[in-house]
């Protein structure tokens, strides 16, 4: 809510002061497996929802095979191997931007929120997830940035340009 109180505007001005602090990136807030994943705008198609078939000898990071609208789904998950649903079926994603030779990936989530802007933190990210990397919220809240070609490239996957 914007403020004007004698000619001030409260509301820029506290955007004014949290600008010079932050780098901000745009991304859309998600919610998968109990954590506040914030995928980068730039890496956003759209939300969908699609069938997965398990893959029981894919990689960790990757859950199954989908189709939506024609295009083969290559299906991702942020769940260790161990103890995912590899059942088939529905699933709500995030179509991401990305693919490699004809095939498109999508990240699994539980839920999609708001656009959210992100500050990083530069060197912090989970030890064994360097695709998720650690960002503050406007708010001070701790959420993870993903990073689609980080998380392919570490199960040797090349995106296409």
């Amino acid at each position: 809510m914007t403020v004007v109180t004698s000619g001030r505007n409260f509301e820029a001005e506290k955007m004014e002061q949290w600008a010079p602090r932050y780098s901000s990136n745009r991304g859309l807030e998600c919610r998968t497996l109990g954590r506040r994943v914030v995928v980068p705008l730039s890496n956003v198609d759209q939300l969908i929802e699609y069938q997965r078939s398990p893959l029981p000898l894919a990689r960790p990071g990757i859950s199954g095979l989908g189709v939506y609208e024609d295009e083969l789904l290559v299906s991702l998950t942020l769940a260790a191997s161990e103890g995912h649903d590899r059942s088939i079926s529905a699933v709500k994603g995030v179509l991401l931007r990305a693919s490699a030779r004809s095939v498109r990936f999508v990240l699994e989530v539980d839920e999609a929120f708001s656009f959210l802007d992100v500050a990083l933190v530069a060197t912090s990210s989970p030890p064994d997830e360097p695709w998720l990397l650690a960002g503050a919220t406007a708010s001070g809240e701790t959420v993870f940035q993903f990073d689609a070609r980080a998380f392919l490239s570490a199960r040797g996957v090349e995106l296409d340009a």
